[in-house]
């Protein structure tokens, strides 16, 4: 079983001379592969271990591959979206050196309006005009196979080889495949070098001089002359295409043409390339008037004949991405293509895909129909709604195939449901079934939400999406139902298991019978409890494993888990196995109770806000329109997860007011901004209907801790750091906190407060942020909600890392409204403070800019900007969070480290 990132960075191993790796979604999984091969002392095809070092920045890996190939070494590199931009320079010097190299990207949106770590090629279209050949790649089996020819070709053209692909449809996407052993690798090699007259050089210099300097005399010759070589790469790369299709074929592996035509009669053509093609071939399997034209190289661009289709009629060129202002590059490429050679077919523009959004067979239909009609849309996208431009294509419903069996999980990301869902895979994958497992993130860290897909069959299959008519769904917790559109994704007659207690609305009731959804409660609380279980994860995927009839003991996937952590696996971990039908229930369809009475007509036409509707998982259908005025202004009001309420725990902190010593710890050290202390008077604690007798006193006033339960994460910091034991995890709400806001509201209130700043009169001094997504119990969120207590009309400029994530997913804004929050790029935090600051104290000489960042920014990628503003003396405050690795990207050693 390997994901594309794995298979990359498998093959990488075994040809390349050296790594120079920076961590960067979702590429950094191939890194972290890399890493571990040359921690076991593997040794690649050359019998020889490769050099691996990670460095500080994309900045230094980019560098140091190109130093590296001035030694005769094949160098490699891992990136991703921004981290592949600040590589292009480099790039480009590189290949005017003629420098060897290869460049893996798990290709990515780069941050323009907003940052998004999902896919599309936008990065790698920034690379067209570098000189470097770009290669590409639509699933695994393709990332094989090209891989080992991106070495090939670094080595005989002498310039870098881009190779991409998609950024998490592919680069995270589980599938079992026949893999290619080192013996047959180095018989490849060997042929390769063989048949094209090279050798591999020794690993060292030899005396001469390279990156020059030329006038205005010679510079264009030369610039013409390297055209003129470049000129041959396409002829070159078809050459060794060919061979190594040929070495595949004796091996029994497949092949990846460059240029692949499927339905040569056709009579409208979809030109493609990555992994949309998959969902093209299987559309048009059925539609022989519809073809593809798979082209998986960027540059040089490919030629290829169209007059020998002589049916033809149309072109459709499908981009994944958006060039404002201008064509989209593959759009303008086969159209000037269709030019010289004198045809008059039209050709149309289809953008697709942006920011990981899917593409399914029913918008390829939706291509194919635009390319049938009188009056076809020229320019136009797909699988959104673009009621603005009128530029969109409505999706086709189409068939799917019925013989993969379907499985899907729905849970919370801490609960490790992606761990037993691969060990669920393996299982399947060894009763010969062709498996594909993807899961799918959000952003957030606390409360976010995991959808994990398996797909298996007998027969081989290619759907890079998320599973639309699951046959098993598992649902880990009831409270999904309201953030997930849980019951759409149900085939008909599926089973449904809920693993909490749960009550559906009538809408939701009546979708279940509709479908004659097999209901079940799995009482995965329970079970935890009687078993002393720290998670039901291996329990849970023993059950579907039941479910699914596949022959299945998940106890020796959990010891080895355990193993890992340096742990035993328990007797009553060991005997959960075998009473897990006890705890599952069939639920009638007759005991089915409505949780409300809500008019279902009247739900569906209720207006809810877009943070509403991204956090019921009910916002990829939103129109354009609906983003008008951000696109005007990107920018968003603070202050909107107290809205949200997600009601993540089920244990949160009661308080025992008669045991408080009013140290204010507890409400100092949530990260989360939950737990506030205030002061009321005897009215106001009686009409909260808090019992005034057995309240403490503060001064003249009552002193009361109140949480705000419904955004709690559990993470219980302030009940371990309480010294009295005065507040204790139950089940029991208060439900104080909306009422006490209200009073803390009140004019006279503030008037009440302490005005110093002490641990123990901070308590008292509003969150400034709240709520917000970080993990339960987050140690940086702490030092921030601190920060924030201690300053007024804070002015931040935070670095890119974690606390990006969860201060700034959009629709969830934790900072409250007299705040001013501001990101820029992970390697310039400090200069875009700078400018902040100078401009802004000329009309506020009292203004001051605070940076937050982490280790990876202040000492590595950003240290100089640091330092500048260190030495500027102006009223810049930097606040490091310095937990000695890079968080948000796995925990990698920083160089502070």
């Amino acid at each position: 079983l390997v994901d594309g990132n794995k298979m990359s960075a498998l093959i990488s191993y075994k040809m390349s001379d050296s790594f120079f790796m920076y961590p960067i979604t979702p590429s950094t999984v191939a890194s972290e592969y890399v890493e571990q091969l040359n921690s076991k002392q593997n040794k690649n095809i050359f019998d020889r271990i490769p050099v691996v070092h990670q460095t500080n920045s994309e900045l230094q890996s980019i560098a140091a591959c190109h130093g590296a190939s001035h030694a005769n070494a094949i160098p490699t590199t891992f990136t991703s979206s921004q981290g592949l931009l600040l590589m292009i320079p480099s790039l480009i010097k590189m290949s005017g050196e003629r420098r060897p190299a290869v460049v893996n990207v798990a290709a990515r949106s780069i941050a323009t309006h907003t940052l998004s770590i999902f896919g599309d090629h936008s990065d790698v279209n920034q690379l067209i005009k570098s000189g470097c050949v770009i290669l590409g790649s639509g699933n695994q089996k393709e990332i094989q196979f090209n891989q080992i020819q991106a070495y090939l070709l670094t080595q005989l053209l002498k310039v870098p080889v881009i190779h991409f692909y998609d950024g998490f449809t592919t680069s995270h996407e589980v599938v079992n495949l026949k893999l290619i052993s080192d013996h047959q690798l180095k018989d490849i090699y060997d042929n390769f070098l063989q048949k094209f007259n090279l050798t591999k050089k020794e690993l060292k210099t030899t005396p001469k001089s390279i990156g020059l300097i030329a006038n205005d005399d010679i510079h264009f010759q030369i610039t013409e002359a390297m055209n003129f070589e470049y000129q041959k790469f396409f002829s070159l790369i078809q050459s060794v295409n060919r061979f190594l299709s040929d070495e595949f074929a004796k091996i029994s592996l497949p092949a990846q043409k460059i240029l692949e035509l499927q339905n040569e009669n056709c009579e409208h053509l979809i030109v493609c390339t990555n992994s949309a093609c998959d969902q093209v071939e299987n559309f048009i399997k059925d539609n022989k008037k519809i073809g593809m034209l798979k082209f998986n190289l960027l540059r040089p661009f490919p030629t290829f004949d169209f007059k020998q289709l002589k049916n033809l009629k149309t072109v459709t060129v499908m981009d994944r991405s958006r060039e404002f202002g201008a064509n989209s590059q593959a759009y303008a490429d086969i159209s000037t293509l269709i030019k010289e050679q004198n045809m008059r077919q039209p050709v149309f523009s289809c953008v697709y895909g942006l920011s990981g959004k899917e593409l399914t067979e029913a918008d390829v239909a939706a291509i194919a129909r635009n390319a049938a009609q009188r009056r076809p849309k020229q320019k136009f996208t797909v699988s959104i709604v673009d009621d603005l431009g009128g530029n969109s294509l409505s999706a086709i419903k189409t068939t799917q195939k019925t013989d993969i069996q379907k499985l899907k999980i729905f849970g919370f990301g801490s609960e490790g449901y992606v761990t037993s869902l691969d060990a669920l895979a393996e299982k399947i994958s060894q009763k010969s079934f062709q498996i594909q497992k993807m899961s799918y993130y959000d952003a957030r860290k606390a409360g976010g939400v995991t959808e994990s897909d398996l797909r298996f069959s007998g027969q081989e299959f290619q759907q890079h999406y998320k599973i639309q008519d699951a046959d098993l769904v598992f649902v880990s917790n009831a409270s999904l139902f309201g953030r997930k559109q849980i019951i759409d994704c149900l085939a008909q007659n599926a089973k449904l298991i809920i693993g909490s207690d749960f009550a559906f609305s009538q809408l939701q009731i009546g979708d279940l019978k509709a479908k004659n959804v097999q209901v079940y409660k799995f009482e995965a609380e329970k079970l935890k409890t009687d078993f002393q279980l720290k998670k039901v994860n291996f329990y849970v995927a023993q059950l579907l494993a039941d479910f699914l009839q596949i022959e299945a003991d998940f106890s020796q996937q959990l010891q080895q888990v355990l193993k890992k952590k340096h742990l035993q696996i328990t007797e009553n971990e060991l005997k959960a196995f075998k009473h897990l039908q006890k705890y599952l229930t069939k639920v009638n369809q007759s005991d089915l109770q409505p949780k409300n009475t809500i008019d279902v007509q009247q739900f569906q036409q209720q207006e809810k806000s877009i943070n509403q509707l991204i956090n019921q998982g009910l916002s990829s259908g939103l129109p354009t329109s609906a983003f008008q005025q951000f696109a005007k202004e990107p920018e968003l009001q603070n202050d909107s997860t107290k809205t949200e309420k997600l009601n993540q725990s089920l244990l949160v902190p009661e308080f025992l007011s008669q045991q408080c010593i009013q140290c204010g710890k507890c409400a100092i050290v949530c990260p989360h901004g939950c737990v506030q202390s205030y002061l009321f008077t005897q009215q106001e604690a009686e009409k909260l209907k808090l019992d005034v007798s057995k309240m403490q006193k503060f001064g003249r006033f009552y002193f009361q801790i109140v949480i705000s339960e419904k955004d709690c994460t559990g993470c219980q910091l302030c009940v371990k750091n309480c010294p009295t034991s005065a507040l204790k995890m139950t089940t029991n709400r208060a439900n104080l906190f909306d009422k006490a806001v209200e009073i803390a509201q009140q004019e006279d209130y503030q008037k009440r407060l302490p005005k110093q700043v002490t641990q123990k009169f901070l308590q008292f001094q509003d969150n400034k942020l709240q709520f917000h997504s970080a993990c339960a119990g987050c140690g940086q969120s702490q030092y921030i909600q601190l920060l924030m207590k201690m300053i007024e009309n804070p002015q931040i400029v935070q670095g890119t890392g974690c606390p990006l994530v969860y201060l700034g997913q959009y629709g969830s804004q934790p900072l409250t409204k007299n705040t001013f929050w501001t990101n820029s790029l992970f390697e310039d935090t400090n200069e875009v403070a700078l400018g902040l600051q100078l401009q802004t104290q000329q009309t506020d000489p009292k203004q001051q800019t605070w940076v937050i960042q982490g280790d990876g920014a202040a000492y590595d990628i950003n240290f100089a900007g640091l330092i500048q503003n260190l030495q500027s003396g102006l009223n810049i405050k930097i606040l490091v969070l310095d937990n000695q690795s890079y968080a948000n990207t796995g925990g990698q050693r920083s160089g502070a480290s």
